[in-house]
């Protein structure tokens, strides 16, 4: 296993596993429609490039025999939420592995990775947002000190309506 920042030699990798990730997270949870339309909007490589070139944009990926089995992205740039802004905050803005990784104890050692990296930075807590029935993501995050705030954040995929919850954790 390995785990490398991303940087814009890997734009067609990241284009790529995020918009496959993220299908296989969602689809069947909102229209075709709306699912395409999330996926040419937030995965495409311009899209995708522009994120790479910002440096407070953090893309890390885990490979596992050489394969990119998944990764996450953290923007240092951007305002902590207002629920979160008591402290110095980052959100983990993805956290998602390809289905044929699953259950494969390569989760944890990303998500450890990105709170290693926060505290060497010196971050007081990191925040997520879970979607309300993802069961297993929930139980994830709250096995590795998690805590789910009970704060809705809406989140629809395009015209889909849908709720998550901000999980939060102190560090």
């Amino acid at each position: 296993m390995q785990i490398r920042r991303a940087t814009l030699d890997d734009v067609r990798l990241i284009s790529s596993l995020g918009a496959k990730t993220f299908d296989q997270a969602f689809r069947g949870t909102c229209t075709e429609k709306d699912l395409e339309g999330i996926l040419q909007e937030y995965y495409n490589e311009q899209q995708v490039e522009s994120e790479l070139k910002d440096e407070q944009d953090y893309f890390f990926v885990l490979f596992e025999n050489s394969v990119a089995a998944g990764y996450t992205r953290i923007n240092l740039g951007r305002p902590a939420v207002d629920h979160f802004n008591d402290k110095k905050s980052a959100e983990l803005m993805r956290i998602y592995f390809l289905n044929e990784f699953h259950g494969k104890g390569l989760a944890a050692p990303l998500l450890n990775y990105c709170i290693d990296f926060l505290k060497e930075k010196r971050y007081e807590q990191v925040y997520l947002s879970v979607w309300e029935h993802n069961e297993r993501a929930k139980a994830f995050y709250k096995k590795h000190g998690f805590v789910d705030s009970k704060i809705e954040n809406p989140f629809p995929l395009g015209e889909t309506p849908q709720m998550d919850y901000w999980y939060v954790k102190q560090l």
